[in-house]
């Protein structure tokens, strides 16, 4: 086990995010392949909407300062961020891997 690299970084203005439906392991045969759990922290609080919305579980972790989520890196966790209209949104990702 072991932490992958690099940690991100990411800063999104009001609107912004990953809004998109995804998930880090969807092929053995990608440079994700090898990562296990995802780890992310939310640097800042946003109040109106901002979250991260996880599709089959029907869940949206709203942001709270300081905040961290951990979940596994598989097709069962597709996820998305949803913009926030009016705030920032700042947060920290990276990945525990095993190979």
């Amino acid at each position: 086990w072991g932490l992958s690299s690099p940690t991100n970084f990411q800063y999104y203005p009001p609107g912004g995010g990953y809004k998109v439906y995804h998930t880090e392991r969807v092929d053995a045969r990608e440079p994700g392949a090898s990562r296990h759990l995802v780890f992310m922290t939310y640097m800042n609080d946003v109040t109106d909407e901002g979250g991260t919305q996880f599709l089959h579980q029907n869940v949206t972790v709203q942001p709270r300062k300081g905040l961290t989520v951990v979940w596994p890196a598989e097709w069962t966790f597709f996820h998305r961020g949803v913009p926030s209209p009016t705030q920032e949104k700042r947060i920290v990702t990276g990945w525990f891997n095993f190979s």
